[in-house]
């Protein structure tokens, strides 16, 4: 709960606390970024150095968002679908796991990383747990890439769902742990 109002007072303060582009500059350096609508559609692919998604797969994306679903019989006449959301990396990046209270507590490179998907169904790779009223919750984790241009990322999914309860809408928040 904590965590929550401390992003969205962030989100706020980042939104309406700037007055011109080089404030804004400022405040990024200083607190990182703040994504929101990552993910809009089934698959995006999301670069950090343009911090911004696309659903085409262009080649210059660092994380790939996406939702596996499948569909489990609960009887003989019924269907359950079953989604799934996770993440994982662009083709030779890898991306380490750091267990972290917040993004500011995360200042170090990890020095082991795994390449490939990295969000399974597998409880140990969950990046959410699910409430009992079927709503993703995020783990106290940071993520942390290595990217191509050595400036490493480490973002922590904030919210998986936009203002209107919609859920597939990834919110991270990010900042780069070198230059």
């Amino acid at each position: 709960m904590l965590k929550s109002t401390i992003v969205i007072a962030m989100t706020v303060f980042l939104m309406f606390g700037c007055e011109s582009t080089e404030e804004e500059g400022a405040q990024q350096e200083a607190f990182g970024y703040i994504t929101e609508n990552v993910k809009t559609g089934p698959s995006v692919y999301f670069s950090f150095a343009e911090n911004a998604g696309d659903t085409a797969d262009t080649g210059s994306w660092d994380i790939n968002f996406a939702t596996y679903s499948f569909s489990v019989p609960i009887n003989d006449s019924t269907m359950m679908t079953i989604s799934n959301p996770y993440f994982m990396g662009a083709l030779g990046l890898g991306i380490a796991r750091v267990d972290a209270a917040s993004l500011e507590d995360v200042i170090e490179i990890p020095e082991i990383f795994s390449e490939g998907v990295y969000s399974t169904m597998e409880d140990e790779d969950l990046w959410y747990m699910l409430s009992d009223a079927h709503i993703v919750q995020p783990l106290d984790y940071v993520y942390v890439v290595n990217t191509p241009d050595g400036k490493y990322p480490a973002f922590e999914v904030v919210s998986y769902y936009d203002e209107e309860g919609n859920s597939g809408v990834y919110t991270i928040a990010w900042k780069y742990l070198s230059e």
